[in-house]
C-alpha cells in the first residue's frame, strides 16, 4: 500500500502518520509499537483529521507546522486523560452485564430443572416439605415405607378411633434404604415412641444405580451426613454425571421435553394434596377389585445380608431413642415371602411383626371393595388397615389419647 501511494521514503522516518486523498484516508502505524504508544500516536493523528490539519496537506508529519503540532498533542493528551477516566466505569459496566447474563443463565438453567423434573415425584416432594414444618416433638407414632403404606394406613382414622397421633411419613417405591433415611430425617425432629415400618420392599435397595425418582424425591431432605451416605450408597462409586443429575434434574430427565404438561409449570406444592389435612397419608379413592393368593402356599425365602444390615441399623438406632419398632406387612395382589423371616427377625430383636395378610377376615378387607389397584389399597382398606393397627398399636403400646387434649395437632389440621 505504501509503495502504491509512493510513500515507502517518507514513511521510513516516522512512527506514525495520516494521507488523505479524494477518496480515503489512513492512518499508518509501525508494527512494533506497544499498545499504550499506539493509543498515543493514533489520538494524535485523530486530533490532525478533527482539527482539520489534512484540510491544507495530503498527510501529517513531516512539513506540520508547529501550531498543528501542538494542537494535535493538546487533543491527544485530553483524550487519554478522559479514557483513563472512563475505563473504571468501563470495566463496572462490563462487570454487570457478565453477570447480569450468569444470572439469566443460572435462572434458565433452575427454571428448565423445574420443567424437566419427574412429575410423579411432586406428591412425595410435597408430603416430605409438609412433614418438616409439624411442630417439633408433636408425633407419637409413625408409619414408614413404600407407597404400601403411604397409601395403606390412614392416620386420621387411627386418631379418631383411638386418639392415636400418628403420622403417616410413608412415600412411593421407598427401598429399605430409602426407609432408612426416612427414619433418620424424622428422628432430628420427632420423638416417637413407636414406629411403624412397612416391610414390602425389606429385601431391596438403592445401589449403584442412576438417578431414579425415588432419590430424587429425597431432594425435599434437608442435608444431613445420613443424606450424603444415602446418595454415596445409592449412586455407588463416585459418577459425576449420577451427582450431577441429583442437583440438575435436566442431566437425568432432559427426555421430559416431550412429556411437558400443564403439571410441569407448578411446584409440588401446587399438586393438590393437602398432607395437613392427612397427617401424611395419601388417600387413593378408585376401586379395582383383586385376588389375593393363599399366603400358606407360598415357598419362604430369607432375607439377604445386605437387608439385614439395614434393619439392624433401624434397630439399633431405635433402641438408642428407646423408640418401639412394629414392622407391618401390608397386603396387596402378591406374596409375601418373608414372612417367617420377619417373624424370626422381630423374635430376635424383640420387636414386634404384624403380618396383615393374617388377619383378613379380622380386618374385614374385601378384595372387590378395598383395593385401588393390584398394588395398593384405596381409602376404605387404609381405614380398615389404620383401625386394626390402632386397636393393636393400644393394646401393645401404653399411647396418649390425644382425643382428650383440647385443639389438638390432629384437631386443627382438620380446621385449616
Amino acid at each position: 500500500l505504501l509503495t502504491s501511494l509512493q510513500l515507502v521514503n517518507y514513511a521510513s522516518g516516522l512512527s506514525a502518520f495520516t494521507y488523505q486523498d479524494a477518496n480515503l484516508r489512513i492512518v499508518f502505524l509501525q508494527e512494533n509499537l506497544s499498545q499504550h504508544e499506539q493509543m498515543i500516536l493514533l489520538s494524535h493523528e485523530l486530533g490532525h483529521i478533527l482539527c482539520g490539519h489534512l484540510n491544507r496537506a495530503a498527510t501529517t508529519g513531516p512539513g506540520s507546522g508547529i501550531l498543528e503540532e501542538q494542537e494535535a498533542n493538546d487533543f491527544s493528551a485530553r483524550l487519554m486523560r478522559y479514557n483513563e477516566t472512563c475505563r473504571p466505569r468501563r470495566t463496572a459496566t462490563f462487570i454487570a452485564l457478565c453477570l447480569a447474563v450468569l444470572v439469566l443463565v443460572v435462572l434458565g438453567v433452575l427454571r428448565l430443572n423445574v420443567l424437566l423434573r419427574p412429575v410423579d415425584t411432586d406428591s412425595p416432594v410435597n408430603a416430605i416439605e409438609t412433614f418438616h414444618v409439624l411442630p417439633e416433638n408433636s408425633i407419637e407414632v409413625m408409619g414408614f415405607g413404600s407407597s404400601h403404606m403411604w397409601l395403606g394406613v390412614d392416620s386420621m382414622t387411627m386418631y379418631q378411633n383411638y386418639g392415636i397421633g400418628f403420622y403417616n411419613y410413608g412415600c412411593n417405591w421407598q427401598e429399605i434404604n430409602t426407609t432408612l433415611l426416612f427414619l433418620k430425617d424424622a428422628l432430628r425432629t420427632q420423638s416417637p415412641r413407636v414406629v411403624v415400618i412397612d416391610t414390602f420392599n425389606v429385601n431391596t435397595w438403592k445401589a449403584d444405580m442412576n438417578m431414579d425418582g425415588e432419590i430424587y424425591y429425597t431432594t425435599a431432605i434437608p442435608w444431613m451426613r445420613d443424606k450424603l451416605t444415602y446418595l454415596r450408597q445409592s449412586f455407588g462409586p463416585y459418577n459425576k454425571e449420577r451427582w450431577l443429575s441429583y442437583f440438575m434434574p435436566l442431566a437425568a430427565f432432559h427426555e421430559n421435553w416431550v412429556n411437558l404438561s400443564a403439571q410441569s409449570f407448578k411446584t409440588p406444592a401446587e399438586s393438590g394434596d393437602d398432607y395437613f389435612r392427612t397427617m401424611g397419608y395419601s388417600p387413593a379413592d378408585f376401586v379395582t377389585p383383586v385376588e389375593l393368593p393363599d399366603q400358606t402356599l407360598l415357598e419362604q425365602q430369607p432375607l439377604r445380608d445386605e437387608a439385614l444390615l439395614i434393619l439392624d441399623e433401624i434397630v439399633g438406632l431405635c433402641r438408642e431413642k428407646n423408640i418401639r419398632i412394629v414392622f407391618c406387612t401390608i397386603p396387596w395382589q402378591g406374596t409375601n415371602v418373608y414372612a417367617q423371616a420377619l417373624k424370626d427377625l422381630a423374635e430376635y430383636y424383640g420387636c414386634e411383626y404384624v403380618n396383615l395378610y393374617d388377619h383378613l377376615e379380622e380386618m374385614g378387607l374385601e378384595e372387590a371393595a378395598d383395593f385401588s389397584d393390584t398394588g395398593h389399597l384405596n381409602s376404605s382398606g387404609a381405614a380398615k388397615t389404620a383401625d386394626f393397627l390402632g386397636s393393636y398399636l393400644k393394646e401393645h403400646f401404653d399411647l396418649t389419647d390425644f382425643r382428650l387434649q383440647p385443639d389438638n395437632l390432629w384437631e386443627r389440621t382438620q380446621n385449616r
